[in-house]
């Protein structure tokens, strides 16, 4: 499965999470993260839908945020032969989570990074050219920024499933 399948997938069980309901998912687990369940889908939900449109203007390529004259990032490079995001950085104050999360606004915002996420379905990433700098990464291409997209949702869901999973015990 590619990457942004891959990525429609944790989405898709973000919303199954969603739906199990605010008192599970603003239950907080220290044991687990200083975050309840629903923060880590909130957090995921805003940033995916950010990545997504960090995609869309790299591939219209008419943006001042594009740069071309960006290596590829080593960070990120260490990150994808990793294969996983490691546990304990702190997320960029843009994509912080508040305290309690709405749950109408957690279901839109889901879906918003749903709908990016399957609108780039059938693109191809390969030609496009420039990058936009992720605030701890670097610059990121298109299919950096689904990589790192996917890598991120697929981590936070494993966490938020923990906490839930815990709460049940």
């Amino acid at each position: 499965m590619d990457n942004l399948s891959r990525l429609t997938t944790a989405l898709d069980g973000m919303e199954d999470l969603r739906q199990k309901g605010s008192d599970a998912l603003n239950n907080r687990q220290s044991e687990v993260s200083g975050w309840s369940a629903a923060q880590h889908l909130y957090h995921v939900a805003l940033s995916t839908d950010l990545a997504m449109r960090c995609v869309t203007t790299i591939m219209a390529g008419t943006s001042p945020r594009l740069r071309h004259d960006l290596p590829k990032s080593e960070l990120f490079s260490q990150l994808q032969a990793l294969g996983h995001f490691p546990g304990g950085t702190k997320a960029p104050r843009l994509v912080i989570p508040p305290d309690e999360i709405n749950m109408e606004f957690l279901k839109q915002e889901i879906a918003t990074a749903s709908t990016a996420a399957q609108g780039l379905e059938g693109q191809d990433l390969s030609n496009t050219t420039g990058r936009i700098v992720h605030e701890k990464l670097g610059g990121l291409d298109a299919r950096e920024w689904v990589t790192f997209a996917r890598m991120h949702a697929e981590h936070h869901l494993q966490i938020a499933e923990k906490i839930l999973n815990s709460a049940s015990c």
